[in-house]
């Protein structure tokens, strides 16, 4: 069985030190990122993206494996709620694009909390790239 490994940008509760986090712990994270294209971050509860341009998103780029990516897609509810997508990012530190997973929020916009800066903090205390 080929074991292949995608590359998947989050940018909210996956993030390292937040809620589900722990979904990633097998994975290999490659460094933060931010979005090639603008993009609009809402925050609803969770944080979703949607395909309007705003702000360049920042988060975190990940090496995972198929087994991860299927437990993702459930997670997101692939593709009902959230929509895996390709999403061209830049790897912070490295000025290096790479073409990466990201889901996007299907529903109808909420008008909820629109986050300004691009960037979902939940996690006050994440001391990983401060």
């Amino acid at each position: 069985m080929e074991n292949k490994k995608e590359l998947v940008f989050v940018y909210g509760t996956l993030k390292f030190g937040f809620s589900n986090s722990g979904f990633l712990l097998d994975s290999e994270i490659i460094g933060r990122a931010e979005t090639k294209k603008r993009y609009s971050l809402y925050e609803w509860d969770l944080p979703y993206l949607i395909k309007e341009p705003n702000h360049k998103v920042k988060g975190e780029v990940y090496k995972i494996n198929k087994q991860t990516l299927s437990y993702l897609d459930s997670l997101e509810g692939h593709p009902y709620l959230y929509e895996r997508q390709k999403i061209k990012v830049t790897l912070n530190g490295k000025k290096k694009d790479v073409n990466c997973w990201g889901y996007f929020w299907q529903p109808p916009k909420r008008t909820h909390w629109k986050l300004t800066n691009g960037e979902y903090k939940q996690n006050k205390n994440n001391e990983l790239w401060d």
